[in-house]
């Protein structure tokens, strides 16, 4: 049964009137998915909302808080269409040659980057680990980073020159004020990786290259079919010598100019030669050109490193179990070890750490007491519910119970137990299948997981073993020493009187198994 908390919540005295609603959503957010990164607790996170509350900055917009997590989402799919809308708008929107939709788009961009400018201006921001809420902090931070990009980006010069119209080369340059929208891929893909992190996508290590790419590819296709519109605008007609006049691109529509101009990219990124360097004889197209060919190499690069460092990152475990393999071949041949011992130590290997090698001792030295509790339940709740005389005690008590247990690993016809020997410990099969047989050698049974044996030698005064146990394949073999396995007899009668009764069939079995053997010989001599 799970406890339910009953207390209400701690809240606020309304003393803002409407606006205490709008603060619900505007301040910090326990649900913010960034929330356990700054503060621990529901304390924590009271007592930086009802600071925020009672400042005189409460109207700032909290970094963490849930408008700002929602207005992000928005924003990132925003700021990818304005990737998209703005290079197009410069590229193919001309005042003799406009396309209504794009201009359309390109307007909607403007108004929401007008407003986002407003919100900017009363948004709290995080840096250094410190989140900032002073309206004069968050006023000259939004000026020194982002501001002039913004306001460039939504330069209200174009609404002059598409109404009242201009020169064509104020239309050209007020529309390369555009391009300031490129400062904020930065911030964007900052989101996209948090974004990937907090939701564990595992392949987000490809996902921003790819982003980023196809992004930057766009802005070069509109970039490319904007150089020969410069000198248009200026002398009146395309330069003759220009790519678009000697591949005939501009009698082509708009998506034929873009895909062309898509492949000509293409070639520019991966530097190969397609259009046979007609595009070396315009200065600015050469310039452009180099610039990509550059660019390409450098992206390709990163890209290259970032797969050697995911492949590298993969098989880091695997890296260490090969070497800790290659530690074990010097110290079996430096021991000058048999090929038999030498295949079982690997077998051991290979069945211990299953080809990942991993330093269990370690891991569970840095989690919390409660964390080692839930991680036991886990790791031995497939045991407990095969070994059946586990099932008696209660699930903590049946973890503890394997806990005073050490392990270990047999091979194929390996002796656990040998019969008349004396038995100190009580066994309990995790993994595998052993073979039971009689002090003559008579096979009386299989055991397979979650078996238990031994308990007969410590139950009887002798505490000689009655069978000797032999391993039939690699198997884990979980063992008690007869000091914590009285404990637990003592403590828990239920599973004192079941480990009686069952030692006590065992032993009954043995005991006729080995008779009817006797009797058989007997009759056997008798013939002869």
């Amino acid at each position: 049964m799970h406890n339910i908390c009953t207390l209400p919540p701690k809240d606020f005295p309304a003393k803002k009137g409407k606006w205490d609603l709008v603060f619900q959503f505007t301040t910090l957010s326990a649900d913010h998915v960034r929330c356990m990164e700054y503060f621990m607790g529901y304390e924590a996170i009271y007592n930086e909302k009802l600071t925020h509350y009672n400042s005189n900055y409460w109207y700032i917009i909290h970094p963490l808080s849930r408008f700002r997590y929602f207005y992000d989402t928005y924003a990132f799919f925003w700021f990818s269409v304005s990737f998209i809308v703005k290079p197009f708008h410069l590229a193919l929107n001309t005042p003799n040659n406009p396309y209504y939709f794009i201009w359309l788009l390109y307007w909607i961009d403007n108004f929401l980057t007008y407003v986002d400018i407003i919100l900017n201006f009363f948004s709290g921001y995080i840096s250094n680990g410190r989140i900032h809420l002073k309206h004069n902090e968050v006023f000259l931070n939004y000026i020194k980073l982002h501001f002039i990009c913004d306001a460039l980006c939504a330069a209200p010069t174009l609404l002059f020159c598409d109404l009242h119209g201009c020169q064509p080369w104020v239309y050209g340059l007020v529309g390369l004020l555009s391009c300031s929208r490129l400062i904020k891929l930065h911030p964007v893909l900052k989101y996209v990786d948090r974004y990937a992190s907090q939701r564990r996508i595992a392949l987000r290590w490809i996902i921003m290259p790819i982003y980023l790419f196809l992004i930057l590819k766009h802005w070069a296709v509109c970039v490319q079919l904007m150089l020969p519109n410069f000198r248009r605008n200026e002398y009146g007609e395309y330069d003759r010598k220009s790519w678009i006049m000697i591949n005939n691109v501009f009698n082509l529509t708009t998506a034929g100019k873009y895909r062309s101009t898509f492949l000509r990219i293409s070639s520019m990124f991966l530097a190969v030669n397609i259009y046979n360097n007609y595009y070396m004889w315009v200065h600015e197209e050469f310039c452009f050109t180099l610039f990509l060919y550059v660019l390409g190499y450098l992206l390709i690069a990163i890209y290259t490193i970032l797969v050697l460092l995911y492949v590298g990152n993969r098989f880091q475990v695997d890296k260490k179990y090969v070497e800790v393999l290659e530690q074990l071949e010097h110290y079996m041949h430096n021991k000058q070890l048999p090929q038999e011992l030498r295949a079982k130590l690997r077998s051991c290997y290979s069945y211990k750490f299953q080809s990942k090698f991993y330093n269990e001792m370690k891991i569970k030295t840095l989690l919390s007491e409660n964390l080692n509790k839930q991680l036991s339940v886990y790791s031995y709740k497939n045991l407990i519910s095969k070994t059946p005389i586990l099932a008696l005690l209660s699930i903590e008590d049946a973890c503890r119970f394997i806990e005073f247990c050490k392990s270990d690993v047999y091979f194929p016809n390996d002796v656990v137990i040998q019969s008349e020997q004396v038995g100190t410990t009580f066994y309990i099969l995790a993994h595998g299948t052993v073979s039971v047989c009689t002090s003559s050698g008579i096979e009386l049974c299989h055991l397979d997981e979650g078996s238990y044996f031994g308990e007969i030698a410590l139950m009887s005064k002798s505490q000689k073993r009655t069978a000797t146990v032999i391993a039939l394949e690699i198997s884990e073999i979980y063992y008690l020493d007869k000091v914590y396995f009285y404990g637990f007899l003592k403590k828990y009668p239920e599973f004192a009187k079941r480990i009686r009764t069952d030692a006590a069939a065992k032993l009954d079995i043995s005991r006729r198994v080995e008779q009817m053997n006797k009797d058989f010989l007997f009759r056997k001599e008798l013939k002869f």
